[in-house]
Order: structure tokens, then C-alpha cells, then sequence
């Protein structure tokens, strides 16, 4: 009930549609997975990944001086964690991209680094028995609730 209790708050502040429709498909009977986890991931450009939920929180220092290398290294970790159905709630369009089209893409990059993160993004997506989603929200944004801050 108290998912519920979240959506009218959040219908009546107004939010916009994109998210409504993502948090109405996560309860709906249309939704993705039954009982999915939900991970929001995150990258600084100083050399932090992270990615949490409710029951979890993993910070990871890494070699990468990059917000979006940092993304991508937190998510190649959360579905190497995490082998059943996952939600994926990020603040970067790139990761988002990224995941949604490495499955079948052809990697062609002169960055070292870049190659090896997205070969390594690719293999564990093929490589995966358990359906990810991944979606897009604006933080610093004045909606409610932890994700928005």
C-alpha cells in the first residue's frame, strides 16, 4: 500500500509523464518483472561509482577520472551482482543509451578505456539469463524522494 500512497503524492506534485508511466509499469500488471529490485546508479568524475537500493548501498573506487566512465562501471557491476530481474534508475542519458543499444552494437573506439568498458558492458549483458530494464530521471529536480536529490 504504500507505493500506492507514493504515486498520488507524486500525481499531485505534478510530475511529468515519463516517470508516472515508469513508476504506473513497475505496479501495474503490465509491469516488467514480478518483484523486480530497483538500483539507482551513479558516477562522479572523482573516481567513484555507486549504485543502490533499498537494501543496499556499494561505493566503488575506481581508476576512471570520468562521470560517465563511473556510470558505466557501476552499471556493469550491478548486473554482475545482481543475476535476477533488475529496474535501473539512472541520472545520465549516456548510461541509459549505452545500455539499451551494447547488446548488438559494434564496438569501435580509439579510447582504450571507453573499449574496455564497453566490451566488458557488452559481455555481461549477453552473457545475462535475467531481463534488465534501465530508465531515465532529472535529478536535482523538485520532485519528492531520495532519487531527485
Amino acid at each position: 500500500m504504500e507505493k500506492f500512497h507514493f504515486i498520488i503524492l507524486l500525481v499531485s506534485c505534478g510530475i511529468s509523464s515519463k516517470i508516472l508511466n515508469l513508476l504506473f509499469l513497475t505496479l501495474s500488471a503490465h509491469s516488467l518483472y514480478h518483484r523486480p529490485r530497483f538500483f539507482h546508479i551513479d558516477g562522479t568524475k572523482n573516481a567513484k561509482a555507486s549504485f543502490w537500493s533499498l537494501k543496499e548501498y556499494k561505493v566503488f573506487y575506481t581508476k576512471f577520472h570520468s562521470a560517465q566512465q563511473n556510470e558505466l562501471y557501476a552499471l556493469i557491476q550491478v548486473i554482475c551482482l545482481h543475476p535476477y530481474p533488475i529496474n535501473i534508475v539512472s541520472d545520465s542519458i549516456y548510461s541509459v543509451s549505452v545500455l539499451k543499444n551494447i547488446e548488438t552494437s559494434t564496438i569501435n573506439s580509439n579510447q582504450p578505456i571507453i573499449q574496455q568498458l564497453f566490451f566488458e558492458l557488452q559481455s555481461v549483458v549477453r552473457n545475462r539469463n535475467s531481463p534488465i530494464y534501465i530508465t531515465h530521471i532529472q535529478t536535482h529536480s523538485c520532485l519528492p524522494g531520495p532519487m531527485t536529490y
